[in-house]
């Protein structure tokens, strides 16, 4: 009896119908916020495919045609150069990556984006004045998930609004004693041909961070330049308390007017001779899933 019910069992399982392929989980719909204090600098800027140019269709179609890539955008934060060109400077950043991000695509997304951030690097340095260089906090939203890319000295984060808060990046920051720490104080960025051509020890590949859709839906993602967290650092205030706020409020006003206080008071222990420097930009791009 035994023996024929293994042979029932084993014949009932060559039976078995094949199992369907797995779906992958649709993108949630994705609210795009931003928020820029200037400081001192004004060498921030915040860039997205929200706002492209018309000769920029044909790349953001690839994109969502073989990579189902449905936004791209950051907060840019560039050094060097004077001036408020914190702007042109994400929007050049962007642009350049978008389109080497279009050629290596092939290779499939991690590895485009390494390609791609290292084909930015090399064009930005020939584009931008010797001395200029740009670090940023990117998110990608692909078939597969977001993608954050992180170079340089920015934060990104995930939260809810209610819930924990949690820091997604690690700053990368200058070896002590290296040239470059001399000048920026990180080990990763694009441009600053100066420093790279000098010896200087820079690295224009990022961090790429893949988060699936499952965790993100009701969750938000908070990229940030230093200037925030540097704001809280000098005036004793919780970052992850702002970052509630942010979430909470969507950056609306009273997020802004407390950011307002931050830079106020900031700029006020620099007077006083409590801050070694003025306030610097502080900006924020926050998408929320739905």
């Amino acid at each position: 009896m035994e023996f024929l019910e293994r042979i029932i069992g084993f014949l009932g399982e060559g039976k078995k119908k094949p199992e369907r392929p797995k779906t992958p989980e649709r993108p949630p719909e994705i609210i795009v916020r931003s928020f820029c204090r200037k400081g001192r600098a004004g060498q921030d800027g915040i860039a997205t495919t929200e706002k492209v140019e018309p000769n920029q269709l044909p790349i953001i179609s690839k994109l969502y045609n073989e990579a189902g890539i449905t936004f791209v955008g950051g907060v840019f934060d560039g050094h060097g150069g004077g001036g408020e060109i914190g702007q042109y400077i994400a929007e050049t950043a962007l642009n350049t990556f978008l389109q080497h991000l279009c050629e290596y695509l092939g290779y499939g997304l991690d590895s485009a984006i390494l390609y791609a951030s290292a084909s930015t690097d090399q064009e930005l340095s020939s584009l931008l004045p010797s001395n200029t260089g740009v670090c940023f906090e990117m998110a990608i939203a692909a078939r597969d998930g977001l993608y954050v890319v992180h170079l340089g000295d920015g934060e990104a984060y995930k939260g809810r609004k209610r819930g924990k808060i949690r820091l997604l990046t690690t700053p990368h920051k200058a070896l002590p004693g290296s040239k470059a720490s001399k000048y920026i104080n990180v080990s990763r960025s694009w441009g600053d041909r100066d420093i790279k051509e000098g010896g200087g020890e820079l690295s224009p590949y990022p961090d790429v961070i893949k988060i699936p859709w499952k965790e993100l839906r009701g969750a938000s993602l908070l990229l940030m330049s230093d200037g925030l967290p540097d704001a809280a650092a000098v005036t004793g205030t919780s970052l992850k308390k702002l970052i509630k706020l942010a979430i909470r409020e969507g950056l609306g006003p009273i997020f802004q007017a407390r950011v307002g206080g931050l830079m106020a008071q900031w700029n006020q222990m620099f007077q006083q001779g409590r801050a070694p420097a003025p306030a610097d930009d502080a900006s924020v791009l926050l998408l929320e899933c739905k």
